[in-house]
């Protein structure tokens, strides 16, 4: 852990641990003997990736979020796209996006933040394609409840991007035919697509339920 310095290195490490724990043991979230079940696993998943190809460094832990930290200014690029249908009004929304002190801070980091805004940012782009495409609406709906799932699978603050999608739905749409069947499927999509985590969850509580409740209380 000591390789983690600067900001918050202690977090860092925390989740390279965990990364590097899920080599060992891949369904349980655990170094040393203690689990953590509070932090949804797709971030330390990533690492874990990293680690088995790159080997175990402190840029491998970071890589995962900085890859997502490209992916997020490129999503944002495409939703101003979509919003606002002009290319230049896109561009500078990605290039203020890259240049946040937010984004800045914790686009090199071992940190669920960037990824988590990442998925957020793709799925609310997908979405919006999904209700404003006449075809290939479809792909872009399951798309989109594909990575809200991702999401949430990578840090518990993106629930709430169910809230920004319906208040979108509810200021935009006229809920004819066409609108309900598109929402039934951005709706069973996302259930579907968050079933692994919650087998996850469900499995690891059976694994050791007085260590999995203590963790998230």
């Amino acid at each position: 852990m000591s390789g983690f310095g600067f900001h918050q290195g202690w977090n860092e490490g925390h989740y390279a641990l965990l990364g590097s724990g899920f080599l060992d043991h891949p369904l349980v979230p655990r170094y040393g003997d203690r689990f953590v079940y509070s932090v949804p696993p797709l971030f330390p998943y990533t690492i874990s990736v990293s680690f088995l190809l790159f080997g175990e460094s402190v840029l491998a832990a970071r890589l995962p979020s900085i890859l997502a930290t490209g992916g997020l200014i490129y999503c944002t690029y495409e939703l101003g796209r979509e919003v606002f249908e002009d290319r230049q009004t896109a561009v500078v929304g990605a290039v203020i996006l890259a240049t946040l002190p937010y984004v800045q801070l914790y686009g090199g980091r071992a940190q669920t933040d960037i990824m988590m805004v990442f998925f957020i940012t793709a799925a609310v782009t997908s979405i919006l394609k999904g209700y404003r495409r006449e075809t290939g609406w479809q792909y872009w709906l399951v798309s989109g409840a594909a990575l809200f799932a991702a999401a949430v699978a990578t840090k518990q603050p993106a629930l709430g991007a169910a809230g920004i999608i319906l208040f979108w739905l509810l200021g935009n749409q006229n809920f004819n035919k066409t609108a309900f069947k598109r929402t039934v499927l951005l709706i069973v999509g996302s259930i579907i697509c968050l079933l692994p985590l919650l087998i996850w969850m469900y499995f690891n509580y059976q694994l050791a339920p007085v260590a999995f409740v203590a963790s998230w209380e």
